[in-house]
């Protein structure tokens, strides 16, 4: 096996056993709130409401200066660096005795880890330019994978030995795997930011350049806000798809528990099959060309499920909407790979990171305040109307053009 090799084996081990670690407990925030003496529902649905979006919060905020720290000191300490971060704070939380304790847990959590960006970034230095979508396309379907067997491992775990034990669980599989990037990982120094004058500068001067670098690269811009916005109508409507479920007929016998968690399960099972396809057919065909593919089609299958009269038509577009929402990560690092420079690529990175995970954080909140203006069948349509309007915005972006001139890179 090349060195090239190891680092990538190392790295989406790490990313599927810190994927699957952190699904593990997020099902169980409201019972271990309730744990800690809050008795008031709506109090324990806006403590696990503020603990689920405080760290996608964080970790997008910390995106683009955590990838520009990466350039100058490398991307495998930052990857070590998430990792350590998920196996301190997440078995700490086993011993969080206050919801507030949780909370700022979260939050530490958030700040400090975030780990697909740097490990795409560490997996793509070096490698052929035509390789970038299928790499991140590979890495996203190990975190994606993650999401679907880290619930029904961790209640399964729950169940035998308590909440405690998982957040423990959760902390030793990460350190492991972090000793395999550790041990098996290497990255080419070469394609460090090490001149005296960058040297010299602040970490966030640092930052906030190179994001006003990126921004000034339309395709690049354009690409992080149809991923936002395709991601932010997912986080949106996904939260409320049970009380659709509630109103359609049919159901292919399965009790309404099932209907509701098949929706999901179908949905991931389609993300994460075709989420390294999509990437690369981004590497063929274009990257920025294929994320508006997949916009479009998300926008048609997200504005059609506001029709839906039976279960079968809405399974038929869930299942739709996973083949295009699965291509929207992949293809959006495929275009960051590809417009920027080595030594700015994590900056890059950090950056379509951050426009994800800002709109996992405001999206949840957001979809049930438009649910109560527009009605639960107008949420979808005013979701699958926002990705028209996303994606007519990308058609007038530049079909091709070279990156912007790096500068100082």
């Amino acid at each position: 096996m090349t060195p090239s090799q190891r680092t990538f084996w190392s790295v989406w081990l790490a990313n599927l056993v810190a994927g699957t670690g952190l699904m593990s407990f997020l099902p169980f925030f409201p019972s271990q709130i309730e744990a800690m003496g809050v008795d008031d529902p709506e109090q324990v649905a806006t403590w696990t409401g503020c603990v689920f979006g405080v760290a996608p919060l964080m970790a997008a905020l910390m995106g683009p200066i955590w990838g520009s720290l990466g350039d100058r000191v490398g991307r495998k300490p930052m990857v070590l660096r998430s990792l350590v971060a998920i196996t301190l704070f997440v078995g700490a939380m086993g011993f969080a005795r206050t919801p507030l304790e949780l909370l700022l847990l979260r939050m530490l959590q958030g700040t400090f880890s975030g780990i697909l960006p740097p490990s795409i970034t560490l997996v793509s230095i070096g490698s052929p330019s035509g390789s970038q979508g299928r790499l991140a396309g590979r890495l996203q379907m190990a975190l994606a994978a993650g999401a679907i067997f880290g619930p029904l491992i961790g209640s399964r775990v729950v169940a035998a030995h308590g909440l405690e034990s998982l957040f423990l669980s959760v902390g030793a599989a990460v350190a492991l795997s972090g000793v395999g990037v550790l041990l098996f990982a290497s990255e080419d120094q070469s394609a460090m930011r090490l001149g005296p004058e960058r040297l010299r500068r602040g970490l966030l001067t640092e930052a906030f350049g190179d994001f006003r670098l990126l921004i000034q690269d339309r395709t690049l811009k354009l690409s992080m806000a149809m991923l936002f916005a395709l991601q932010f109508g997912l986080g949106a409507t996904n939260p409320l798809l049970e009380l659709l479920v509630r109103r359609v007929e049919g159901g292919l016998g399965l009790s309404f528990e099932d209907r509701t968690a098949l929706l999901f399960s179908s949905m991931a099972v389609v993300s994460v099959a075709l989420m390294p396809s999509w990437g690369r057919l981004g590497d063929r065909r274009g990257h920025y060309r294929c994320l508006r593919w997949c916009v479009w089609g998300s926008a048609v299958a997200l504005l059609a499920t506001s029709l839906v009269e039976s279960y079968g038509q809405l399974w038929a577009l869930r299942v739709a909407l996973g083949v295009f929402a699965a291509g929207a990560g992949p293809l959006a690092y495929g275009v960051a790979g590809a417009r920027t420079p080595q030594g700015q690529r994590g900056a890059a990175n950090g950056a379509v990171f951050s426009a994800q995970a800002l709109a996992s954080a405001l999206s949840a909140m957001a979809g049930g305040l438009l649910a109560q203006g527009f009605g639960l069948l107008g949420l979808f349509s005013a979701a699958g109307l926002a990705l028209f309007a996303a994606a007519a915005l990308a058609e007038l972006g530049p079909r091709q053009g070279p990156p912007p001139t790096p500068g100082n890179s």
